[in-house]
């Protein structure tokens, strides 16, 4: 079994109604970090256990692409990147573009509702703002082809936007925002210490630990609403 068991997800082994889980490992690297995939038979009974991903450090959260790999984060200071695996260990892991540097990045999500796909990753520092990758023409014709091997290359190429907040009034828990193209611009410590993220039906959802929110964007009408984990739906009030 790895260190530090981290995020994870399940994906279906296509064998019988069999399933993999796949474990991130929040350790070093010379203590086995990276990622690791138990398969499961259709009754639950564990028939493997290896690992999908080596040689990374910190890999805490991540997230599943929408052809059925998962992408891990390192949470490495300045250091870390964002990974793509496959759950059954056929094909080997590979760094992503979804970065444009090095960083602490938490978490991974996508909207693919419309022709092109957005695909967001979170960073778990005070300087981080939330990331947005657009994948270019040549990735476009990754995402179009049939397969899921033939889509991995999605990540390989395009360009990021990152997010700020435009608030209502100052302080306001509302208002707009707008993903703009310098990073350093950015009013990320309204967010800063960023974690899990998900998109469903047009909303993106992450958290902010550093503020104690969660982070409600409407990725349509641009607009957005910044609620208290401590108080409302979080404590049953």
């Amino acid at each position: 079994m790895h260190f530090w068991p981290d995020a994870g997800a399940t994906f279906p082994s296509g064998e019988n109604g069999g399933f993999y889980y796949v474990s991130n490992s929040e350790a070093f690297a010379v203590f086995g970090g990276g990622v690791y995939s138990f398969e499961f038979d259709a009754n639950g009974e564990l028939i493997d256990y290896f690992n999908i991903l080596r040689g990374t450090t910190f890999n805490c959260g991540g997230g599943k692409t929408p052809w059925g790999t998962w992408v891990s984060c390192e949470e490495f200071f300045n250091r870390g990147y964002c990974w793509q695996t496959d759950p059954s260990g056929l094909f080997r892991a590979e760094k992503t573009a979804v970065t444009a540097e090095g960083g602490s990045y938490e978490s991974f999500a996508y909207d693919d509702r419309n022709e092109v796909p957005h695909f967001f990753v979170t960073e778990d520092a005070g300087y981080g703002p939330l990331i947005r990758f657009t994948p270019d023409e040549d990735a476009m014709n990754c995402y179009r082809q049939s397969t899921p091997r033939d889509r991995w290359c999605t990540l390989n190429s395009g360009s990021h936007e990152y997010l700020n907040l435009i608030p209502d009034d100052n302080g306001s828990s509302h208002g707009s925002f707008e993903w703009i193209i310098d990073k350093g611009a950015t009013n990320a410590e309204l967010y800063a210490g960023s974690e899990g993220i998900d998109v469903h039906e047009g909303m993106l959802y992450f958290t902010s630990k550093s503020t104690s929110t969660l982070l409600t964007l409407d990725l349509d009408e641009l607009t957005y609403v910044q609620e208290s984990t401590k108080s409302g739906a979080f404590n049953g009030s």
